[in-house]
């Protein structure tokens, strides 16, 4: 595995340069031929070696488990279903179902047939989930029997003539499949530049905007997190973060089953469930989110708070005297009655998508659990810095992942080059035209700074992009456009404010400051408020959850602007420091 890694970076880092060249249209020529040249192969690379270990599983009382042969055996009998529904290379494919082991095998088998992945994230609104399957294309949705009645309501008001397959009754529950089961057809042969998946994030004015990754995009994000984090067949991974995300799908699941390891779902992404995963199922690693952090820390607080005296003057003590000590080992054994309940084989969390605070590093570092803090986007496949094992500097993001350039921009921009960075936006030649410049420098619209070592600082954002503590990031210009549908809001800005929540502390809410119309600026202050809370709640009905205002706040004065009637919002953010709301 090694030299094939070894030499499918080289394949990668020869066929980037032609990347610009493909994105005018012109076909490079270039192919990997074999099993290296369809992500899905790779990922299923272990039938053989790793036959009869967990590959995949579902935690709780019924869940499914695969091995990585029975992995192997579903995705070929799905896609063999695939082809002959009429699928063929280039399809786009819409996946509608719960994070697990059906949800793995319907991307697989994807791919595995040279189609497209769009993956579907089922607690978005019925209406934006349509506008995804609307902008995707896609012709075909495979689905969950827990979400046969959301995808026929999503078909039948949005893309009546997109069928629907479903994936239990196409990948039929087995208890041990063998080689003879498996397609003589095997993977559809992949050129690195062919797309592989379609992820949406959140646009400036409510259009979805679909990132194009590539397989060459995500096999490069596979070699360079392994390199980082040393990955192998005795990973065991506890995932509970929705595999529609760029950031899980890569570093949870799909480097996990590449390097031969196991991928152990929870039966939710709640706290408590997650807690009782862990000591179960006793995971080597972990990807998650600060939110994820903090909410740990709590529990572990109170349950020390909660405790008799006895166990709760202990334990602090323990603690204090753990945090003075430099060895990793022995930091373990002096708090092995905390860290049994995380199954007591924890190594490290690999965290992203949000601000980090550095008391949270420092909390589980004293431990003996590191925490490995790594930044990305979307665009980028996503990941593009991450501390790991070998060089991990608190406070910082790390170091670029290997074959990735960063640059910092006169302006304190982070500008990222490397063989992750998208192919384009689907169907936005405009918006891939702004965000990747003719030399193949990706603005991430993020500022940061490098030291003299190479760890990269992330210092703020020249974009309005709002990053939540749970690693959603809201374009606050799509919410903004949803509540002025209102005829009763005369004007609204959004904002991202600094959480005062202390699960929350470091990262942003989402803050709307709406001015009334007319009609309504009689009213007394306080049934005035009420009244934009309950219209600004109507407008943002059919945005995600995570996307709708926690505070508005109303304003009788016109918001500040430019000429061009451009919000300014941090004359808007200055206004809300001397009214503390």
């Amino acid at each position: 595995m090694v030299s094939a890694t070894t030499n499918l970076s080289r394949a990668l880092w020869q066929v980037y340069p032609a990347r610009l060249r493909a994105r005018s249209g012109e076909h490079t020529g270039f192919a990997v031929r074999g099993t290296l040249g369809n992500l899905a192969a790779l990922a299923l690379s272990h039938a053989e070696s790793r036959s009869d270990r967990t590959a995949i599983a579902q935690l709780g009382v019924g869940g499914r488990s695969l091995s990585h042969s029975q992995l192997r055996a579903e995705v070929s009998l799905l896609a063999d279903r695939l082809r002959d529904s009429g699928v063929t290379s280039g399809d786009r494919i819409a996946i509608l179902a719960e994070a697990g082991p059906a949800w793995c095998v319907g991307f697989l088998a994807t791919l595995y047939v040279g189609a497209v992945a769009v993956p579907l994230e089922s607690s978005l609104p019925l209406a934006e989930l349509g506008k995804q399957l609307i902008h995707s294309g896609a012709e075909t949705v495979l689905v969950s029997a827990a979400q046969e009645l959301i995808a026929a309501r999503l078909t039948g008001r949005f893309a009546p003539g997109c069928r629907r397959l479903r994936l239990d009754e196409t990948v039929p529950t087995v208890t041990a499949r063998r080689d003879d089961s498996v397609s003589t057809q095997g993977p559809c042969c992949r050129n690195l530049l062919d797309p592989a998946v379609i992820c949406y994030t959140s646009g400036t004015t409510g259009c979805p905007k679909g990132v194009v990754v590539s397989h060459g995009n995500l096999i490069s994000q596979l070699v360079a997190i392994r390199i980082v984090m040393g990955n192998g067949p005795r990973t065991r991974v506890v995932s509970f973060l929705p595999p529609s995300h760029l950031f899980e799908l890569t570093a949870g699941l799909l480097t996990v089953l590449a390097g031969g390891g196991s991928v152990l779902r929870a039966v939710a992404p709640t706290g408590p469930a997650v807690l009782d995963a862990m000591t179960h199922a006793r995971p080597t690693s972990m990807v998650v989110v600060p939110l994820f952090l903090s909410a740990v820390k709590a529990a572990i607080d109170r349950e020390i708070r909660n405790g008799n005296v006895l166990r709760r003057l202990v334990l602090s003590a323990l603690g204090r005297i753990s945090r003075s000590i430099r060895a990793r080992r022995l930091r373990r054994i002096l708090m092995w009655p905390v860290l049994r309940r995380f199954g007591g084989q924890l190594d490290y969390f690999v965290c992203g998508g949000a601000p980090l605070d550095s008391e949270l590093v420092t909390f589980f570092e004293g431990m003996g659990i590191r925490v490995f803090q790594g930044y990305g986007m979307t665009e980028a496949s996503p990941v593009v810095a991450a501390n790991g094992p070998d060089a991990n500097r608190i406070g910082s993001v790390g170091r670029p992942i290997p074959g990735t350039e960063i640059q910092i921009s006169p302006e304190g921009e982070i500008l990222v080059r490397g063989p992750q960075v998208m192919l384009r936006y689907h169907r936005n030649p405009s918006a891939t035209v702004a965000a990747v410049d003719t030399d193949g420098w990706l603005h991430t619209g993020d500022l940061g700074r490098l030291d003299e070592d190479g760890f990269l600082y992330v210092e703020g954002r020249r974009s309005n992009r709002i990053v939540l503590a749970c690693g959603e990031k809201v374009q606050p210009e799509e919410v903004e456009t949803a509540i002025l549908r209102s005829n009763r809001i005369a004007e609204c800005g959004v904002v991202g404010r600094r959480s005062e929540l202390p699960l929350h502390k470091g990262s942003e809410e989402v803050w709307a400051v709406v001015v009334p119309g007319d009609a309504l600026r009689a009213s007394d202050m306080e049934s005035l408020q009420h009244a934009m809370r309950m219209e600004v709640s109507r407008c943002c009905a059919d945005l995600a959850a995570f996307k709708r205002p926690t505070r508005v706040i109303v304003r009788t004065s016109p918001l500040p602007v430019t000429a061009s009637r451009k919000l300014r919002r941090a004359e808007l953010h200055a206004w809300l420091d001397r009214h503390p709301t």
